[in-house]
């Protein structure tokens, strides 16, 4: 598992989300990502399918829907998303912000 931490410095709840991330992107990301590029196609379905997973609201607040994680919880799930795809990646960084301006 590539990461760019020493993975003996996380905890096993951090290791089980960063797996659960990496799952995601080899199952549901890497595999459709060159076409999706090609075709210009968007999958709503796969965000969709994403944020039921929790990567929409990752460090927003419980009070408010989110799965009040910490920055470094996130930082692995991007990471992790990132090796399937990159730009649908960029699109949850992008949302877990709004998500948690709005929460602040």
């Amino acid at each position: 598992m590539h990461t760019f931490l020493d993975s003996s410095s996380l905890t096993e709840e951090q290791l089980s989300i960063q797996k659960l991330a990496l799952d995601f992107a080899k199952q549901k990301l890497e595999p459709h990502s060159i076409e999706w590029d090609r075709k210009h196609y968007f999958p709503i379905d796969v965000v969709k399918e994403a944020a039921n997973y929790g990567f929409g609201g990752i460090y927003a607040s419980t009070d408010y829907g989110g799965c009040g994680l910490k920055r470094l919880d996130a930082s692995l799930i991007f990471e992790a998303l990132a090796t399937g795809d990159v730009p649908i990646t960029a699109l949850l960084t992008v949302h877990n912000m709004c998500s948690w301006i709005i929460d602040e």
